[in-house]
């Protein structure tokens, strides 16, 4: 049993087009996947060295604080 061409047809004319256009889209946006991942990984990394530059800086705050007899602000002071 073969295809009609009615459906043959259909496949050449619909089809094939469409197929072609999920893929171009899927690769593109794929791509753009891709470039979100990197820039999200490098904010993290930003992320983290800001935080790490935080905590040194709380760390001299409070010796600084220590150092000439300023309480902090903890409730357990």
């Amino acid at each position: 049993m073969g295809i009609s061409a009615g459906s043959w047809l259909f496949k050449k004319i619909a089809l094939d087009p469409l197929r072609s256009d999920i893929q171009v889209l899927s690769e593109t946006i794929n791509r753009q996947l891709k470039l979100h991942e990197q820039s999200l990984a490098d904010l993290g990394q930003h992320l983290r060295t800001h935080d790490d530059e935080l905590g040194s800086h709380s760390v001299r705050i409070t010796r600084l604080e220590d150092h000439v007899g300023i309480k902090g602000d903890n409730d357990d002071e």
